[in-house]
């Protein structure tokens, strides 16, 4: 069984029905099959007797989150505390780096080195041929992924809608709020909502040139999201102007290895937060 985007999988099950080509294998999806999460699974749920299938989430940070697999009749809606923990559970993952869905890897089009797929035991490079090993067996043999998903931390508060995925972050000078070079530093890949809570900032993945971002933290410089949706760079000039709040921080998560992200701050591990129990 494999657990995926909803809005992936007419494509996934497209391509992988393209790639059983005459093997006996009946691939289908599943309807009535539903995925949880529970940051602190309770001996209830652990032992609940219709689940299918309970462990504790793979990728690397170990017992961030467990993943549960269970009919859709046999776990209760969600209430109010549960849609609380939903967020809360974006949140703690943002702070780890942990992308998911198809807006955050940029289905189709994004590199898994990129997204972290090699430190989130997401690639075999032991494996035999596999569409794209070439690439990415390369990328790695040279041992530097230039570009990786990682949080950011917003300087203001700031409604998600209003600035679209995939909206550009510019290096901009912190002297005189001018853009330096003609390219994006970075690519903004996901926004959690605004926090009740004042005292935490808001907190987003960002697809990051990691050296270029080293580069302006060590200068001083700003890193700035263009949400206008234009297609060329933002012109010279005073850029940032009154959209301070789209100001960004960029963080390595706590787990990473030093050389993943060499000039990088260190984001706080999330974990050290009161977390609810109940799953989302």
């Amino acid at each position: 069984m494999i657990e995926c985007d909803s809005r992936c999988k007419p494509n996934l099950l497209k391509l992988l029905h393209f790639y059983n080509i005459r093997k006996k294998v009946s691939i289908s999806e599943e309807p009535s099959i539903q995925a949880l999460s529970s940051f602190k699974p309770s001996e209830e749920e652990l032992n609940f007797p219709y689940a299918l299938f309970v462990k504790m989430d793979p990728r690397p940070v170990r017992g961030w989150s467990w993943r549960m697999l269970a009919p859709l009749d046999a776990v209760p809606k969600p209430d109010d505390s549960s849609i609380n923990n939903e967020a809360h559970y974006k949140r703690v993952r943002y702070c780890l780096g942990l992308p998911e869905g198809a807006a955050e890897f940029k289905a189709n089009d994004g590199l898994p080195l990129e997204a972290n797929a090699d430190i989130c035991f997401g690639i075999s490079f032991n494996k035999g041929c596999y569409v794209g090993q070439e690439l990415t067996a390369r990328s790695r043999f040279v041992g530097v992924i230039r570009k990786r998903i990682a949080p950011v931390v917003f300087k203001l508060p700031v409604d998600p809608s209003s600035i679209p995925i995939e909206s550009p972050i510019y290096r901009i000078s912190s002297s005189n709020n001018t853009l330096i070079g003609n390219r994006p530093v970075g690519w903004v890949r996901g926004i959690e909502d605004p926090l009740v809570d004042s005292s935490k900032q808001q907190v987003g993945l960002a697809l990051l040139r990691m050296a270029e971002c080293a580069e302006a933290i060590s200068k001083g410089d700003h890193l700035w999201v263009d949400a206008s949706g234009a297609a060329a760079p933002v012109s010279a000039g005073s850029i940032i102007g009154s959209s301070r709040n789209r100001i960004v921080y960029p963080f390595a998560p706590f787990w990473w290895e030093d050389n993943i992200a060499v000039g990088i701050p260190r984001m706080a591990n999330p974990l050290s937060e009161a977390i609810p129990s109940s799953p989302c």
